[in-house]
C-alpha cells in the first residue's frame, strides 16, 4: 500500500524507481537469494536514457533488484515527480521497496503538494461552473 491523504479517494502515491527501457533482470545461476528473491544487480549503464518504470515487466516481478539510484514520486492517476538521483543506490522487490527515508520523504512531499494542488484546481472549476451556470453543473 501506498502513501494516501484521508478523505482523497482518487490518488495513492507511491516511490517509482527508473532502469533503462531495454534492461531485463536475469537472475544466475548461485546468485544470493534475499526474502525468498533471487538478488540481481542493475548495472551501473542502467540508468541511462531512454528509461522505463520499474515493474513494468513481467520479469521485474522475480527477482529482487539492487543498485537503483533513480527514483521519482507516483501517483496512479499517471503524474509523475522530477526523478531524482539517490547518492545511496537502494533496493526493489516485487510489491516493495527498500526505504531510503530521506529521500521517500522528499518524494511523499512532492505528491502532497500534486494531490493539494489537483484539489485546489477542481474547486476552481467547480466554483467557476456554479457562478456560470447559475448555480446547476452541466
Amino acid at each position: 500500500m501506498g502513501w494516501q491523504l484521508e478523505g482523497v479517494v482518487s490518488h495513492e502515491g507511491y516511490v517509482v524507481a527508473y532502469v533503462n527501457r531495454d534492461w531485463v533482470p536475469a537472475p544466475v545461476k548461485g546468485c544470493p537469494i534475499v526474502g525468498g528473491w533471487p538478488v540481481v544487480v542493475v548495472p551501473s549503464r542502467a540508468g541511462g536514457f531512454p528509461l522505463r518504470e520499474l515493474g513494468s515487466r513481467v520479469e521485474d516481478g522475480e527477482s529482487r533488484i539492487e543498485g537503483l539510484t533513480l527514483v521519482a514520486a507516483g501517483c496512479d492517476c499517471g503524474w509523475r515527480s522530477t526523478r531524482v538521483q539517490l547518492a545511496q543506490a537502494m533496493a526493489w522487490s516485487p510489491a516493495r521497496m527498500e526505504r531510503v527515508e530521506a529521500v521517500e520523504a522528499a518524494l511523499h512531499a512532492a505528491w502532497v503538494e500534486h494531490v493539494e494542488q489537483g484539489s485546489a484546481q477542481r474547486l476552481a472549476v467547480d466554483m467557476a461552473l456554479e457562478r456560470g451556470t447559475g448555480g446547476e453543473r452541466r
